[in-house]
């Protein structure tokens, strides 16, 4: 095999390996030649003062950062980009001002108790100490803040986007086939008294034309009725020619929401709701419509006969209109069709009896199950009906609104980020305790009691994850901003109209999350490390 080098490649990662190397070299050797040895010695060592430059790079990168990212998330072309490089800025900028946070924290505290006077100058002056924790927490923080408002905002989007395949607490069984119908019944048969089956018929033949006829004939005529427009022929009406004249608005082949569906007339009248007046309509022969280009019509014609498909070029071919009807339009209300009133992506509704006496072809689609008294079908039916189908079927569907599927992560998503700023600020909480003992050992002398050192302890630990925390939530909301722009804007069909428009952006931040993480958990270490004062320091007593 021959040798292959991504030399391209090898140009890039090459140099930044021996720039990083050189770095991560320099950096410590540049601090120890700055180190007080004797300070060290002593165990007095403190950083050394804060420099101007470091903060004045910080607001400018944050502040660059974070404008990059806010207009880039809107952009449709380039935006990733700029939220990529904006969203490295503000990172980076934030962490530059870690240390000014912490000298300015230092500093207000002068009029604050002792404690807390003293947790939070000892961070002032160690900040060599406290910065790396502070930048773990805020790193940990931000990309659960990121990871949350994306999961959040995106499951704001399914709720505002979601259907209902059915009316709420109602069940569905799909039963296209012959096999799926004696499934259905079988598994009905043990529920008989506490559910009630309606069966839903749509008006089309056996076969499904696109797929082709399961008979080994391959030019069987296929069944139609199709609703035929003003200015269109019943052939253009049935399927999409490419003719753009938008003749297919209801009937066999109208799989956008347009089928013709078939159900008692009091069923169709309780779903609907329908007035006394439309319901007599509808049980004498009128057709209930919802599509929106023909439920303002007073009435509407439908073509019936046979045609049929070409396997190859997919236009319908021997078309032999049989017969032509004119049916009564009763409007269905626009919100029926995205309420789960009209299952099966139907679009009408008519009697099995004007059924039959148009001669129209139905075929069983589904049973639509309730409790018996019209109620919703409780856990308890829905668990045996759908264990007694099996796996093999496409088993019970029982309306129950949005459900939530991000629940579950979220709470492993925040569980795993508490535990992160819990356990990286009790580590560092315990490192800095065991280097102050000489320190906590002087205060037990001059006479600080336990609880002024557990208090101490708690503030050390609360600050420190307080402060961390908090940054990483105000980063994690820019970048999670610009985050939910794009996962959450698309196109959306709005099933009232038909219309398809773009929707979005959705933004939801889980506020009660993003305080547990960011105020309840370091608060928590700070109770944690105060317990865990117990014994009195050592002393050392000198003797002159």
């Amino acid at each position: 095999m021959p040798l292959d080098l991504p030399w391209s490649a090898l140009a890039i990662v090459v140099p930044c390996a021996v720039v990083s190397a050189l770095v991560a070299a320099k950096l410590p050797a540049m601090r120890l030649g700055r180190l007080d040895i004797i300070g060290v010695m002593r165990g007095q060592t403190v950083s050394p003062p804060l420099g101007r430059t470091l903060p004045i790079v910080g607001v400018v990168l944050a502040g660059v950062g974070a404008a990059a990212v806010l207009t880039g998330a809107p952009m449709q072309s380039g935006g990733d980009y700029r939220v990529g490089f904006g969203s490295v800025g503000l990172v980076l900028g934030v962490l530059c001002l870690v240390p000014a946070l912490l000298v300015f924290l230092g500093r207000v505290s002068a009029r604050w108790p002792i404690s807390i006077r003293m947790a939070t100058r000892d961070a002032a002056r160690h900040r060599s100490r406290a910065t790396p924790t502070v930048a773990a927490i805020l790193a940990a923080v931000a990309a659960i803040t990121i990871m949350s408002i994306g999961l959040s905002s995106d499951t704001r989007q399914q709720r505002a986007e979601y259907v209902p395949q059915a009316l709420p607490g109602e069940g569905t069984i799909s039963t296209w086939d012959a096999e799926s119908r004696l499934s259905a019944d079988a598994a009905l048969r043990p529920v008989a008294g506490t559910v009630r089956a309606t069966p839903l018929l749509v008006v089309r033949g056996v076969d499904d034309p696109l797929a082709g006829p399961m008979s080994p004939t391959p030019a069987k005529p296929q069944p139609f009725v199709a609703a035929v427009p003003d200015g269109c022929t019943a052939e253009q009406s049935i399927w999409d020619t490419g003719s753009g004249q938008n003749c297919i608005r209801l009937g066999t082949m109208a799989y956008d929401n347009a089928f013709i569906g078939v159900l008692p007339a009091a069923e169709i009248a309780a779903r609907l709701g329908l007035t006394a007046d439309q319901a007599r309509a509808v049980r004498e022969g009128a057709i209930a419509v919802a599509v929106p280009s023909l439920r303002n019509e007073r009435s509407v014609r439908l073509a019936s006969g046979t045609f049929v498909m070409d396997q190859t070029t997919y236009a319908p071919s021997q078309v032999k209109t049989t017969r032509t009807d004119e049916l009564p339009v009763v409007p269905v209300a626009a919100v029926h069709r995205g309420d789960g009133a009209m299952p099966a992506q139907t679009g009408a509704f008519v009697t099995p009896e004007t059924a039959r006496r148009l001669g129209w072809p139905t075929v069983q689609t589904m049973l639509l199950l309730r409790a018996p008294d019209g109620g919703a079908i409780d856990e308890a039916t829905e668990k045996q009906v759908d264990e007694t189908l099996g796996a093999e079927s496409e088993g019970l569907y029982v309306e129950r609104g949005f459900q939530r599927y991000d629940a579950t992560i979220m709470r492993v998503l925040m569980g795993v980020g508490a535990a992160l700023v819990l356990i990286v600020t009790l580590i560092a909480t315990a490192l800095s305790l065991a280097e102050q003992q000489r320190d906590l050992g002087t205060l037990a002398a001059v006479g600080a009691t336990r609880g002024t050192r557990r208090r101490f302890a708690a503030v050390q630990a609360t600050v420190t994850g307080l402060l961390g925390a908090l940054c990483g939530v105000a980063v994690g909301l820019v970048a999670g901003t610009a985050l939910a722009f794009p996962l959450t804007t698309g196109q959306f069909t709005d099933p009232a109209t038909g219309a398809t428009r773009t929707n979005g952006p959705y933004l939801s931040v889980p506020w009660p999350w993003l305080l547990l993480v960011a105020v309840v958990v370091p608060v928590v270490a700070g109770l944690i490390a105060a317990a865990a004062i117990r014994r009195e320091p050592t002393m050392t007593r000198r003797a002159s």
